[in-house]
């Protein structure tokens, strides 16, 4: 009785691994597909703008990263 019971129980777990396996590579591998291709477009989108705005006014780029640089060095004192 125990071990056709510890039997069911192994057959059933197989199974919702099976089940889970499957939605996996169904619909979270695509989600996932989707949302990667959607921030790595964000993020060539900010680097390109960040590009063109130091083209256009390089001092303010240098102030703006002496002063980050001060920042953090502030922090890490």
């Amino acid at each position: 009785m125990a071990s056709s019971t510890r039997e069911d129980a192994a057959a059933r777990l197989a199974s919702l691994r099976a089940q889970i396996d499957q939605a996996m590579h169904e619909r979270v591998a695509p989600a996932m597909s989707s949302a990667t291709a959607t921030a790595e477009s964000a993020v060539r989108d900010a680097a390109d703008t960040l590009s063109s705005r130091v083209r256009e006014r390089p001092l303010m780029a240098v102030a703006a990263a002496v002063c980050v640089g001060f920042v953090i060095g502030r922090f890490i004192r």
